[in-house]
């Protein structure tokens, strides 16, 4: 009993059949250059050049490259899923880490805010009382004018520093602004996206009658010609 072995698919092509489809190339190439349509004759000698040469070239090109193609998509493969492998859960994990360094820094920045809020309100309270008790030494030293003065002057607090940001050694952390819909409707038109595909779809069914449907769009004709080697 004979065991058939079969080797692996190279990824390269042979130098002198890489030069061969090269040479074909250039000459169906220049053949197409040469090609000017002014008569049915002509119509039908660019088709049966298409049918003839340049999809045969084609289909030369699509079965020598293919099975390269397959093998280098293979074996790209098998080292894409090796490299996920390993670096999906550290890929989870810094995710997972991340997150919870962003929700304590919201948190702090939430216990900040109102601190914050806080200690400008004392440093405001402090400053109207220092304002109200100078204008009372004013007013005990017979000073009325400068008293009304010192009262109707705006206060000026004097404001605490902000509180320093947590920081990590080898991350540095930072807010963006980020959005979610919460009533579609309301979404002005500049920010829609046309759904191409679905309007494309809508004209190969309809022809025409998608203008009235879709709204807003031309439907035209457009020639396709279609060739298959012989």
């Amino acid at each position: 009993m004979t065991t058939e072995t079969t080797s692996p698919t190279t990824t390269e092509l042979d130098p002198e059949l890489h030069h061969q489809i090269e040479e074909q190339t250039a000459l169906v190439i220049q053949e197409a250059q040469a090609i000017t349509i002014g008569s049915q004759e002509d119509y039908e000698g660019a088709g049966a050049f298409l049918t003839r040469h340049l999809k045969p070239a084609l289909k030369k090109i699509e079965e020598t490259w293919r099975p390269m193609q397959r093998a280098a998509d293979a074996n790209k493969k098998a080292i894409l899923d090796q490299r996920r492998e390993v670096e999906t859960p550290l890929l989870e994990a810094e995710k997972i880490t991340k997150k919870l360094m962003g929700d304590w820094t919201m948190e702090q920045r939430r216990i900040e805010a109102a601190e914050q809020r806080k200690a400008e309100a004392e440093a405001r309270r402090i400053a109207e009382e220092e304002k109200l008790a100078a204008a009372a030494h004013l007013e005990d030293q017979g000073h009325q004018e400068a008293a009304v003065e010192r009262l109707e002057a705006p206060t000026v607090p004097v404001m605490p520093a902000p509180v320093e940001k947590p920081k990590a050694k080898g991350t540095s952390a930072r807010t963006v602004w980020k959005h979610r819909v919460i009533d579609e409707a309301k979404v002005a038109r500049a920010f829609l996206t046309l759904d191409e595909k679905k309007i494309s779809g809508v004209v190969r069914q309809m022809g025409p009658d998608a203008v009235a449907l879709v709204g807003g769009i031309e439907v035209f004709e457009e020639p396709v010609i279609s060739a298959r080697a012989q």
